[in-house]
């Protein structure tokens, strides 16, 4: 029995051979087909202008959203996806919160194990937030280059605008009808 499995490992060893160099990432083996000896998973990389700590979605059907974070150059990296056409874009929150141009990417792997890059993305807009004393419900008046918008103060005075684009803003809380200031 023993020596019945040193050769079926011998020669397994034979067929699998050195892990072939077509595949930058080294992750695959040449000439063989996708097995869980020979991985087609791969890789997408790619870069957000201004995306530092960007929080990134990849979907593709019949595979679970993956995830990613930024780092601080706004560099990103999706490891180890099956093939398949993927759609990468900001999470639900980040999408809340910031403008992408181009608002997604596409994004297939073939099967092959090759890294894959994205298509660069921007992320554009700010945000204007801030706590007014003893002003919970208070309406909060935002005037700007994005025109006027207005939001309510929540229970503890706290206020945000999202999505702005980058420009100078004059804030203006009134409660009760008063003015309570503008900054």
């Amino acid at each position: 029995m023993i020596l019945a499995s040193a050769t079926v490992l011998a020669l397994l060893a034979g067929l699998v051979g050195s892990r072939g160099t077509d595949n930058s990432n080294g992750r695959g083996l040449t000439g063989l087909p996708c097995t869980t000896l020979n991985s087609c998973a791969a890789d997408i990389t790619g870069v957000v202008e201004n995306g530092a700590n960007a929080a990134l979605v990849a979907k593709a059907p019949g595979v679970s959203t993956k995830t990613a974070v930024a780092d601080a150059a706004g560099a990103y990296t999706f490891l180890q996806l099956p093939p398949g056409t993927y759609t990468v874009g900001p999470s639900e929150a980040e999408a809340a919160s910031f403008n992408y141009l181009p608002s997604s990417v596409s994004v297939t792997l073939s099967g092959n194990g090759v890294i894959a890059t994205a298509s660069k993305m921007a992320r554009t807009g700010t945000s204007v937030a801030g706590r007014i004393t003893d002003g919970a419900g208070a309406t909060v008046t935002l005037l700007g280059i994005d025109g006027t918008q207005e939001t309510v103060a929540d229970a503890s005075g706290n206020y945000s605008f999202k999505r702005l684009l980058p420009g100078e803003y004059a804030v203006l809380p009134q409660q009760d009808g008063e003015f309570l200031g503008s900054f």
